[in-house]
């Protein structure tokens, strides 16, 4: 459609995963792109958990309050309730509930997930917000941390039925850029550890 961008959010995960791999590979010739990686495994992550709650009426995507509105506002003079998407973290952590994820999908064993998802936010955010001149973080702390959010992305995604796929070619798509992303981090994560 010309003159507007459209997407969903299984688009938008594939979309996500595919650039996070393009930015991953750029950034092995020019650092700069490490800020774009760490926004879109941070968008891919996001993705992911929102999809793995969305269970076709989003209330579990939104926050507490909202989602309370949203339920309390059906019937017949029903409101319209402005829809506000849960924090980062809160989504991570709902995913690791068994009663909050689809019938037959199995939370990941948190091997270190949730904490190390909580710092990739808190990276995110000091990418995207710093206000000091300048600061630097490991490159091997980065792969590690992109590793368990890839970890993560694999589990909702691939090994469970948490998400219920509507659009095979976003599938499709997100699944060899998980592929794609989890080989790449290997081969770096021993390169860089030589």
């Amino acid at each position: 459609m010309e003159g507007y961008i459209e997407t969903g959010f299984e688009a938008d995960l594939a979309d996500s995963l595919e650039m996070a791999f393009v930015f991953l590979e750029s950034s092995q010739t020019d650092s700069r792109y490490w800020k774009w990686f760490v926004l879109a495994l941070h968008s891919s992550v996001q993705g992911t958990a929102a999809l793995a709650l969305e269970h076709g009426n989003g209330l579990l995507i939104q926050k507490p309050g909202v989602m309370k509105r949203i339920i309390e506002s059906r019937g017949d003079n029903a409101q319209i309730v402005e829809r506000y998407m849960d924090k980062f973290t809160n989504l991570v952590e709902k995913t690791g509930r068994n009663e909050m994820l689809r019938q037959g999908a199995v939370p990941l064993e948190d091997n270190g997930h949730v904490s190390a998802m909580r710092v990739l936010n808190d990276i995110r955010e000091d990418f995207v917000h710093f206000n000091i001149n300048s600061w630097m973080i490991g490159i091997q702390n980065l792969l590690k941390l992109a590793q368990h959010g890839v970890e993560y992305i694999c589990h909702y995604a691939r090994d469970t039925p948490a998400i219920l796929w509507h659009e095979e070619s976003c599938q499709k798509r997100a699944n060899a850029a998980i592929v794609a992303l989890r080989d790449k981090l290997a081969v770096l994560s021993v390169s860089n550890n030589n």
